[in-house]
């Protein structure tokens, strides 16, 4: 079978032939402020995913799985209000960047050392971002190695894409390279197709439960039941993968203070 590979900030296909993810351990130490810990725990047993372990001392949830959601497990998320969206990014024009914005990266990410917030009114004032009158909460901040990248979505649509177009997710490796998996029902595969083909060489953000995962551009149409998606040498960045699906349907009441993967 072949897969396509969802890079950071790039698609491509490459030939994995009958290419199966090597097992990946998860760590989670998990605090529970505003929910019973009991509560997390029991949802967390019922979840049954593969090599499950689970400890609770008093507020704080450590736990152990391999991280492969079926489709039973995902169908219990989607009771839970699983939530998956892909929204395109709003590129910054060459010509209105300068220098007191810091820097450019990859055409339309700014990078910087520190989140300042003048440069979050800096480019506000570009006419084309102001013309288009996005809310305060499509600007986002995401933490890439030691800098921060501010991206630009534009929500002003609904997504076409929801959890019920979800029918697996997995997190594994592949050689070294950390990976995730998603396997997306007939329905969800036509609409990434669709969806892909009209955005190609675009950039996109994909959302897990409101959190910005991954804002990969589109090289080409992409019709293939999985899709690979890999940090590219950032493995950090599967924690917020992680955080959008361990902490549903709790995301807003527990916090993640510790994760590992190997």
């Amino acid at each position: 079978m072949i897969k396509y590979v969802m890079l950071l900030f790039s698609i491509s296909l490459i030939a994995c032939s009958q290419t199966n993810l090597g097992k990946a351990d998860l760590f989670l130490t998990i605090h529970c402020k505003e929910v019973d810990p009991h509560e997390v725990v029991e949802y967390f047993a019922q979840l049954n995913l593969p090599k499950t372990k689970i400890k609770l001392q008093n507020d704080t949830i450590f736990f152990r799985c391999i991280p492969n959601f079926d489709s039973t497990h995902i169908a219990k998320l989607r009771k839970s209000g699983l939530k998956y969206e892909i929204y395109p990014i709003v590129t910054i024009p060459h010509t209105k960047y300068n220098d007191s914005l810091l820097g450019y990266s990859r055409g339309e990410i700014l990078e910087v050392s520190e989140i300042d917030t003048n440069i979050l009114k800096e480019v506000k004032k570009i006419p084309e971002i102001a013309s288009l009158a996005l809310q305060d909460e499509w600007f986002y901040w995401s933490k890439n190695t030691n800098m921060f990248n501010l991206n630009i979505v534009d929500k002003r649509e609904v997504s076409v894409f929801s959890g019920d177009h979800i029918n697996a997710i997995s997190i594994g490796f592949e050689d070294e390279r950390l990976v995730m998996e998603i396997t997306h029902t007939k329905l969800g595969q036509k609409l990434f197709y669709e969806y892909t083909t009209k955005n190609t060489n675009k950039t996109v953000a994909l959302f897990l439960q409101n959190n910005l995962i991954f804002n990969p551009t589109i090289l080409e149409p992409i019709n293939s039941t999985s899709v690979w998606i890999t940090s590219v040498g950032e493995p950090s960045l599967f924690e917020a993968v992680v955080t959008s699906l361990f902490s549903t349907p709790f995301y807003d009441k527990v916090s993640i203070i510790d994760f590992d993967i190997k």
